[in-house]
């Protein structure tokens, strides 16, 4: 199940459920003047906190610049309580793996545009992201509950189209991407024909080159959805099979020259964004090598990786099998990413 975002927990702990955004400018202002901006401790999680917030909130007459009073009273979300204020959003997916609206029964056309989609065990919700108050968002279908999926989705006559993991409020991430492509192939639908964005799979850039950071829309890289499910399954299969352990991996910095192996401590701090056109993983100035040591009961063709497992690839611009004598590298990362 995915929780609601740290950074909407205030839009749900709201009784009157105002804009998230809206409501951390105040909540800074709150700590400010309440000497406890900085501290290491904060949470949206405090009770107490989060009460004397509201209440200074509702009765103060501080008026940020950037968000009135007004406009944060007017600019609110809809939340659906009870099954009955989400059933005429309701969907399901038929025999042939198409998407119908449940109260109509027609299949499903978002026109073109992008919907929000919401899975929650065998309920599934969907609906046009409205921004205007009252907003209609992910967190809008359970209040602002655990749900099992929470994406951007296009349809067109009932088959899906194309699938984009964007969610503000859930932000979910590879693992929940993998279940809800287990569950929509398990249901018919055809993902050979389903296109799903991977940039943040892949960790695609969203800065330009002035230092930007632009739009998920303008960063988009969507890939054949049983090519992503496939990949997956076989990322989360290496992570745990105890292959990381046999890893060495390598930073090579082509500006400086540095080129040294990192400590097990410096290794998630290796991470690295792929080029913003996410047409290569190479970055110019440096790279990141992954050393995998050949066990002895594999061949080196390549393809005993996809059978075994597969790993965390972010950042990773190689990927080589290499036998102890230091000869005879294999580059797999074509085959892997």
């Amino acid at each position: 199940m995915i929780k609601i975002d740290k950074r909407s927990r205030l839009e749900v702990a709201d009784t009157r459920h105002r804009y998230g955004k809206n409501l951390r400018l105040y909540y800074d202002k709150y700590l400010e003047i309440s000497g406890l901006k900085g501290m290491d401790d904060l949470s949206y999680d405090d009770k107490n906190r989060l009460d004397s917030f509201f209440q200074w909130l509702n009765s103060t007459e501080v008026e940020l610049p950037e968000c009135s009073k007004k406009l944060l009273e007017e600019d609110v979300v809809e939340y659906l309580n009870t099954e009955h204020e989400r059933s005429k959003y309701e969907v399901r997916i038929d025999s042939q793996g198409l998407f119908r609206h449940v109260p109509s029964g027609e299949l499903l056309d978002t026109m073109q545009k992008k919907w929000l989609f919401v899975q929650r065990g065998e309920s599934m919700f969907a609906s046009e992201k409205r921004i205007l108050s009252p907003r209609l968002h992910h967190s809008s279908f359970f209040g602002g509950g655990d749900v099992h999926a929470a994406v951007l989705v296009r349809t067109h006559l009932g088959e899906l189209k194309e699938l984009f993991p964007h969610s503000g409020h859930y932000r979910p991430q590879d693992s929940h991407l993998c279940l809800l492509l287990e569950y929509l192939q398990g249901r018919h639908v055809d993902l050979e024909h389903v296109h799903v964005d991977v940039q943040r799979v892949f960790k695609v850039s969203r800065f330009s080159k002035d230092g930007s950071k632009g739009k998920k829309v303008d960063s988009l890289w969507m890939v054949n959805g049983l090519w992503v499910l496939h990949f997956l399954r076989h990322k989360q299969k290496m992570v745990s099979s105890g292959l990381l352990d046999q890893l060495t991996i390598r930073h090579v910095d082509n500006t400086t020259g540095m080129d040294r192996n990192l400590k097990p401590s410096e290794i998630k701090k290796s991470k690295m964004k792929m080029d913003t056109n996410g047409l290569s993983p190479r970055l110019k100035s440096c790279e990141t090598i992954l050393v995998i040591p050949t066990p002895s009961k594999l061949d080196r063709s390549g393809h005993i990786l996809e059978s075994t497992s597969k790993l965390d690839f972010s950042g990773i611009s190689s990927c080589i099998i290499s036998d102890k004598s230091g000869g005879g590298h294999t580059d797999l990362f074509p085959y892997i990413v």
